[in-house]
């Protein structure tokens, strides 16, 4: 077999193989919100490493009210655990709005949660609710990770 017939073979082969940009947008947003999931069930159990296994080492939060920037795992781990001691999240479920990859190993994705969070040492439950922001960002293992969290 010739060369040229064997390069032939072997692109139309991995021509066949490449998803659909929308096939592959679909599948990407299938596999954060896997991760995103199991995040959001670490935050129920109050389970710190599921939490913390969602983000990227380098990974920044931007909480709402005027909370400075939270920078790297270590520093999104102590907030995580402070929180822990200030209450728990009772239900919490996000939707997505938009879901976009913005370049090979990088997406975007805006969306709306809910909450119902209870303070400790309170009866009250309170409902929260608001918009996020989330920047994903494929690791070196081929991994999605939270890259930038913001929520208000």
């Amino acid at each position: 077999m010739s060369k040229t017939i064997f390069m032939i073979m072997v692109l139309s082969t991995q021509l066949s193989m490449a998803q659909e940009p929308e096939d592959l947008a679909k599948s990407v947003q299938k596999e954060t919100k896997a991760v995103n999931d199991a995040s959001l069930k670490g935050h129920l159990e109050k389970n710190i490493d599921k939490i913390c296994a969602a983000y990227a080492a380098d990974a920044i939060l931007l909480p709402p009210g005027g909370i400075e920037p939270i920078m790297g795992i270590e520093q999104i781990r102590s907030f995580y655990l402070k929180s822990f001691k200030q209450g728990s999240v009772l239900e919490v479920s996000t939707k997505d709005i938009s879901f976009e990859l913005t370049a090979p190993g990088h997406a975007n994705e805006i969306g709306s949660y809910f909450m119902i969070y209870q303070n400790t040492g309170s009866n009250d439950k309170v409902k929260i609710e608001g918009n996020m922001l989330i920047v994903w960002e494929q690791d070196e293992h081929g991994e999605w990770k939270i890259k930038w969290d913001m929520w208000h």
